[in-house]
Order: C-alpha cells, then structure tokens, then sequence
C-alpha cells in the first residue's frame, strides 16, 4: 500500500505532465498554423457580411472544451485564439499583417503568457 508521500508525489507527477502536455499541443498547434498559413495563406470563410476567423473557432472550442473538460482540445482553441489575437488587435488584414514584427512578437509574448498561467489555464478544464 503507497504511504502519503508516494501519492502526493504521484499526483504532482501527473500534474506535470498533463501541464507539459498542455504546453506542447499549445506550441505545436501556434507552430503549424503559422507554417501552414505561410506556406499557402489563404483568408478565413465569409457567412454572409462576416469572415470566419481561426480565433472564433478557437472561442468556440475553448468553450467546448471547459464544460467537457477535454484538455487538448482546450490546448488547441487557446492556440487558435492566441495566434490571431494580436493580428486582430492591430487591425490587421492582409498576410503580410499577420506575419509583420509587432504580430509576431504579439503571438510570442502571448504564448509566454499561457506558460506562465498553464496551471490556472489547466484549472478551467
């Protein structure tokens, strides 16, 4: 029978991976919308008057994702929203906008931001 402080260290390991998890799906989806959208851009769906946007659909899957806590979909809505939230901010609206210097330096300082809060992001789900 495991003492106490083998459960807790359990515990603490499982949290570790599944925030390293978290953070991994996270990157890897930020990386490969950028390197797909570079390598063919292409504009989001237009419904009537609106253009669809990656971050909408990561609204909606974040949203998805919190009430059936599914950690990796939540890991890859944050991305989709984190990725184009800075294009958005700035106005942005052509290809060369969403990979101009303050988008970049936006998306990365974002990321940055959910290293930082993956605890209390991973408390959500």
């Amino acid at each position: 029978m495991p003492g106490q402080g083998e459960m807790s260290y359990s515990t603490a390991h499982l949290r570790t991976v599944m925030q390293n998890a978290f953070i991994i799906i996270f990157l890897v989806t930020i990386i490969g919308i950028r390197l797909f959208l570079f390598v063919r851009p292409m504009a989001g769906i237009t419904i009537g008057p609106v253009r669809v946007h990656h971050y909408m659909w990561g609204i909606v899957g974040a949203s998805i994702a919190i009430v059936l806590h599914v950690m990796p979909l939540f890991a890859i809505s944050l991305a989709l929203i984190i990725d184009e939230l800075t294009f958005v901010c700035i106005g942005g609206s052509t290809h060369e906008d969403n990979y101009s210097t303050i988008s970049l330096i936006g998306t990365i300082a974002l990321s940055a931001l959910v290293f930082v809060l993956r605890r209390q992001l991973l408390g959500l789900v």
